[in-house]
């Protein structure tokens, strides 16, 4: 079994998996006082990980040495088999968008639109051949909720629910709702103009922390949780 280990900017997500399976899932807050003695009981061989968030790289790999002897792999050091359409080096390419580009390539028959919601809310294309064309990155939900309680005197900070309204009728529901429906907005907006450059058979992924706030409002998409776990799994499989 591996252990794979995503560190983003706002969460680490740590996965025990088993032949494609997620077997045991564990969010953690990303910083500098991560604790993973609650992995001490599993069992497992390699530890996979993926980070944008460099200073926390060493953070994760010592607390790992505590409770393990596996062997520690990063996937970013390993080749990645995505064919590269845009005017970037392959390293330029986070190893967390490598790792959603390559589970769509094996789940999903191209031409696939990928929406990936977290701290930055990432956009990318997939086109019938599976070449990655391009992408589009816009502010996240915590972004734009901090934002608005930082620059203002008056608002609050909240927490973001799911709700079938885009209109609020008190502060904290304006908030809720806003921030929630522009990103709703946003993502129908995409997809309209995306289809015009891969078809109108473009099949569109939604994963991410904060995909499941938005999956009962959106029509026609697949909701895939762990879309980027299977895909730092199945970039290890390709290197084995």
């Amino acid at each position: 079994m591996e252990l794979i280990i995503d560190i983003g900017n706002s969460y680490t997500k740590v996965a025990l998996i088993n032949h494609e399976r997620v077997i045991r899932y564990f969010p953690f807050k990303s910083n500098e006082k991560i604790n993973l003695s609650k992995l001490n009981n599993l069992k497992f061989d390699t530890v996979l990980i993926s980070s944008v968030v460099n200073k926390l790289t060493p953070v994760v790999i010592k607390e790992i040495k505590k409770i393990s002897k596996a062997k520690i792999i990063d996937i970013a050091k390993l080749k990645k088999k995505i064919k590269i359409g845009v005017n970037c080096t392959a390293d330029e390419i986070g190893s967390d968008l490598y790792a959603d580009l390559t589970a769509t390539k094996k789940k999903f028959k191209g031409p696939v639109l990928i929406f990936d919601i977290g701290t930055v809310n990432k956009v990318l294309a997939l086109d019938k051949n599976d070449v990655f064309i391009g992408a589009s990155f816009f502010s996240g939900f915590e972004g734009s909720v901090r934002s608005m309680f930082h620059d203002t005197d008056k608002l609050p900070e909240i927490k973001l629910e799911y709700s079938n309204n885009f209109m609020g009728k008190t502060t904290i529901s304006c908030i809720n709702n806003g921030v929630l429906y522009s990103l709703v907005y946003s993502i129908e907006g995409f997809i309209k103009n995306y289809q015009k450059l891969l078809g109108k058979d473009m099949k569109v992924i939604v994963t991410g922390g904060g995909a499941s706030l938005i999956r009962p409002i959106l029509k026609n998409i697949t909701y895939y949780p762990y879309l980027t776990i299977l895909g730092i799994y199945y970039i290890y499989l390709e290197n084995k």
